[in-house]
């Protein structure tokens, strides 16, 4: 698994997100478009608090939150997604199980194929950003986003334009519904 954001020759985009005790937030760029929409929000109040066993169920539900919002502008596309939680890379647990079922089906409904792929958030300037979104509204121990997304521009060798858009709707952090979208 690579740890900085270079994207195989065949995948379109990236999505990557993080949950902290602030909040939730993820970001995803296009290749072509050289746009990156992002979003950041406080948990829902089901998941608020989160202690560290099931931190990776809330991890996991923000991957699938985000994955409802941006499927249907991945429809053709190859999209990476990213988390920094290391469950991602461990198979078994029930949250990865409803994870992965939630995004074949959004995959198979939008006609998008994804990678799964974690990170750690030191080495990967997508990472930085989505940690950043996720303090947002408590930005005690965080750079300023611009000075992240500058940063991510850079590595990126592109300019990045930010877009923000509201974040999932508390019925999409919802495993036992089916892919709802916005």
């Amino acid at each position: 698994m690579s740890d900085g954001p270079t994207l195989r020759p065949e995948e379109d985009a990236v999505c990557v997100v993080d949950v902290s005790n602030e909040g939730a937030g993820g970001l995803w760029w296009s290749r072509a478009a050289g746009r990156c929409r992002y979003f950041h929000r406080a948990l829902p109040a089901a998941h608020y608090g989160a202690t560290s066993r099931d931190s990776c169920r809330v991890e996991l539900l923000n991957l699938v939150a985000a994955a409802r919002l941006w499927a249907a502008d991945w429809a053709g596309k190859s999209v990476l997604l990213r988390c920094d939680h290391p469950c991602v890379r461990r198979g078994g647990s029930p949250a990865r199980v409803q994870m992965e079922a939630a995004l074949g089906e959004l995959s198979r409904q939008h006609g998008f194929t994804y990678r799964l792929e974690w990170s750690i958030q030191r080495e990967d300037p997508l990472m930085a950003v989505a940690d950043m979104l996720s303090r947002v509204d408590k930005p005690r121990r965080t750079v300023p986003l611009e000075s992240g997304v500058s940063a991510l521009a850079a590595e990126l060798g592109a300019e990045v334009q930010l877009e923000q858009q509201s974040g999932p709707g508390d019925h999409m952090y919802d495993l036992s519904q089916s892919a709802a979208g916005p």
